[in-house]
C-alpha cells in the first residue's frame, strides 16, 4: 500500500522544472527569448520531455518539444513505482526490518535514518540492489497538486498544445527477433507469451485474449515479429503522444530515421555488422554520440540531419532548406517524414 510520507517524489523532473524556471528568469540576460524555449530529449530523456509536456506544473516554461525515440507511455506511470525497491533499500541500509516496514507506522523514522546516511553509502547499497536484478524506475504518479498527478493516458488528454517534432529510428531495439530462428521458424509459444506480456504492459483488461489475437496476427507476417516490442513500447506511444498533441490543434512533425549504412561512423566495426539504424544510432549525427570514423558522406549527413532539429528550434519548421518538397505536418493520414540518404548524396 502506498502511504503518505514526507519523501518528495519525481525529484528529477522537479530539478528540470527549476532549471526551466531559471531559464525563464535569466534567458534575456543572454540575448534569448523566453517565449521561444524548446526542450529536447532522446530515449529516457525524451520520456522526460514528454512528461514535462503533459505536466500541469510546466505551463509557460517552453514553447516547443522534441521527442526522440522515447515518448510518454513507453513506461506507464504508476503510483507504487519503486515501492519494493525502497523497502529493499531501507532494509539493506540498516534503517528497517521486514516487520518494521510491513507494520506501516514507522516510515518517517525510516526516512530520517536514510537521510542521515552518507550519500556514498546509499549509492553503494543501490548498486548492490540493482546487481540482484531490481532496478529503480523513473517518474511516478505523485500527489493531486504534483508534477504527474494522474497516469499518462489521462494527462495526455489534458495536455497543453506545443509545437512538436517527434520520431524514432525504424529498427530501435528489435528484441523480439529472438522469436524467429535463422531458418525463419517462429517459436509460437514464446510469441504468445510475449504478446501477453505486451498486453499487460499496455494495461489492457483482457491480456490473454489480446495475446492470442496478437500472436495470430504477427505469425501471419513473421518479418514484423522483430518489431513486436518496439511496436508496443515505442511506435504506438509515439502515435498516441502525437495524436494527443494534434487533438489540441498543435502543429506536429513526425519522422522515421531509416538510414541503414551508418557502418563505422558509429562505434566502429562492432556496430557495422548489426542491421540498423537501432536505438540511439542516429545520435552520432546529432550530438556525436559514439563518434568513430566519418566519411565525407557522414559529414554531410551530420550537417543535414542535425540541421533538421536546429531549424525546428529556430523557426518551428524542420524542413531541410535543400529539400525539394516542404516537410508537411502530420495530418489525419498519419503521414511522416522518412529520413534516408541515397548514394547520390
Amino acid at each position: 500500500t502506498v502511504k503518505k510520507s514526507s519523501a518528495d517524489k519525481n525529484l528529477g523532473l522537479l530539478d528540470i522544472i527549476l532549471g526551466l524556471q531559471w531559464t525563464q528568469n535569466e534567458i534575456g540576460a543572454f540575448g534569448g527569448d523566453k517565449n521561444r524555449v524548446s526542450i529536447m530529449g532522446h530515449s529516457s530523456g525524451a520520456q522526460g520531455v514528454d512528461q514535462l509536456a503533459i505536466s500541469p506544473k510546466t505551463a509557460g516554461l517552453f514553447r516547443q518539444v522534441i521527442v526522440m525515440s522515447g515518448p510518454v507511455g513507453m513506461i506507464e506511470l504508476r503510483r507504487d513505482a519503486n515501492l519494493n525497491q525502497s523497502r529493499t533499500m531501507a532494509i539493506s541500509a540498516g534503517c528497517a526490518t521486514e516487520d518494521l516496514w510491513n507494520a506501516g507506522d514507522s516510515f518517517e523514522e525510516i526516512l530520517q535514518c536514510l537521510r542521515r546516511k552518507p550519500v556514498a553509502e546509499l549509492v553503494n547499497v543501490q548498486r548492490e540492489i540493482e546487481n540482484t536484478g531490481q532496478s529503480f524506475e523513473g517518474p511516478m504518479i505523485d500527489d493531486a497538486d504534483g508534477v504527474l498527478p494522474e497516469n499518462s493516458t489521462a494527462l495526455l488528454r489534458k495536455r497543453r498544445p506545443y509545437q512538436m517534432l517527434i520520431g524514432t529510428t525504424n529498427r530501435e531495439f528489435r528484441v523480439a527477433a529472438m522469436l524467429v530462428n535463422s531458418d525463419g521458424e517462429i517459436s509460437k509459444p514464446l510469441l504468445y507469451i510475449m504478446c501477453i506480456f505486451m498486453a499487460k504492459t499496455r494495461g489492457l483488461k483482457h491480456p490473454l485474449a489480446v495475446g492470442r489475437a496478437c500472436a495470430d496476427d504477427y505469425s501471419k507476417r513473421p518479418s514484423d515479429i522483430p518489431d513486436l516490442v518496439d511496436d508496443v513500447l515505442i511506435y504506438l506511444p509515439t502515435y498516441d503522444s502525437s495524436e494527443a498533441m494534434r487533438a489540441k490543434k498543435a502543429v506536429v512533425y513526425k519522422y522515421s530515421f531509416e538510414y541503414s549504412k551508418i557502418g563505422e561512423a558509429f562505434l566502429g566495426k562492432e556496430a557495422s555488422s548489426v542491421p540498423g539504424p537501432f536505438h540511439a544510432q542516429d545520435l552520432v549525427y546529432v550530438m556525436g554520440l559514439h563518434y568513430n570514423k566519418f566519411t565525407p558522406k557522414d559529414q554531410q549527413i551530420r550537417k543535414v540531419y542535425s540541421g533538421v532539429f536546429a531549424d525546428f528550434v529556430i523557426s518551428g519548421d524542420p524542413s531541410p532548406p535543400t529539400h525539394r518538397e516542404k516537410w508537411q505536418p502530420t495530418d489525419d493520414r498519419n503521414n511522416y517524414f522518412r529520413i534516408d540518404f541515397d548514394d547520390n548524396m
